[in-house]
């Protein structure tokens, strides 16, 4: 009896998982992240920027150190799969500006404030 359970909790933990990862037409409206401790003013050094690829663009944030007369070096931060550029990464590059390199975070194509397209993983042809 335990096993017949356990077998069909497990079948239907594959069946959401299924309906879930196949079904392009679910959505969910964005919401706001709740940053907490993160919901200080915008630095002086930080410069929205938008880096045109293709058909679309990456949406990103440059961070300059003050003063600047002459190259610095530019340090490009990346979040894993899917994070976003105002996760963890804005307390990195203010720290590389503080030693005076210039830093970028981004969102990557189609996650965050990067360019909108529908994006699925099949094509289907006729």
């Amino acid at each position: 009896m335990a096993i017949q359970i356990f077998v069909i909790i497990i079948g239907l933990i594959l069946c959401y998982l299924a309906v879930v990862i196949f079904s392009p037409f679910l959505s969910i409206e964005a919401e706001v992240i709740n940053k907490g401790h993160k919901d200080k003013m915008t630095p002086i050094c930080r410069q929205s920027i938008n880096i045109p690829i293709d058909d679309t663009f990456i949406s990103g944030w440059l961070y300059l150190p003050e003063d600047i007369v002459k190259p610095v070096l530019c340090v490009i931060l990346s979040n894993g799969f899917c994070g976003t550029k105002d996760a963890v990464l804005e307390d990195y590059a203010l720290e590389f500006v503080t030693i005076g390199e210039a830093a970028i975070t981004y969102d990557y194509r189609y996650f965050g404030e990067s360019g909108r397209k529908i994006w699925n993983n099949y094509c289907c042809r006729r």
